[in-house]
């Protein structure tokens, strides 16, 4: 047990320290579209990009940091570039985020995951496009679930409590029996008791 709360105390530190360590990306740099921070147009090849993101990579770079400090900020910010290096030179992501900044969706608003899921394969259209959205297989699965539960056990509810009620009232009367009958042998002693004695 003791070893155990060691262990998650260690855990808890380190996580501590690695938070207070790290450093959030530039607020100007996310505020930035993809193609403002590579340099580039939303016409540009994805061959031109990713030599845009050669050239830009080369400068920021972490390991091209003279200071600790600095390695910090540029640790946070690459990935912004990576990120959008990825996305821009990918066709579907591309569309996807494309598609999000046509929408009216800030940059910094726009995650992995939302460029990931704008589209969707199994419907083949865009997730905005589909208005009142289908749910998914497993929110199905739980609402049919929850409904069939409803349906069937309410009525199987109301007749275990019917029973319990039944079995409650059967118990007091055999309860009112036996106090009944106690009291009626009581009162027949205390009669014979009373006969004897006179």
């Amino acid at each position: 047990m003791k070893v155990l709360l060691v262990l998650l105390l260690v855990c808890a530190a380190f996580v501590c320290f690695a938070q207070a360590d790290s450093i959030e990306a530039d607020p100007e740099l996310r505020a930035k579209t993809f193609y403002e921070l590579l340099g580039v147009t939303r016409e540009t090849e994805p061959a031109d990009i990713k030599r845009s993101f050669r050239k830009i990579s080369v400068k920021i770079h972490p390991d091209k940091a003279r200071t600790a400090e600095e390695r910090k900020v540029r640790a946070a910010n690459y990935p912004l570039y990576v990120l959008a290096a990825d996305v821009l030179t990918n066709e579907i992501k591309r569309k996807s985020y494309d598609r999000l900044l046509d929408l009216g969706r800030r940059p910094e608003q726009i995650t992995d995951y939302d460029i990931e899921n704008a589209w969707d394969k199994e419907r083949q259209m865009w997730r905005d496009e589909l208005g009142w959205a289908p749910l998914e297989d497993w929110q199905s699965l739980l609402l049919i679930t929850v409904i069939t539960v409803a349906v069937f056990g309410y009525p199987i509810y109301l007749q275990v409590e019917a029973k319990k009620k039944k079995k409650e009232r059967k118990e007091t009367a055999q309860q009112q029996k036996h106090e009944l009958l106690t009291m009626m042998k009581e009162r027949a002693r205390q009669t014979s008791s009373v006969k004897k004695g006179e």
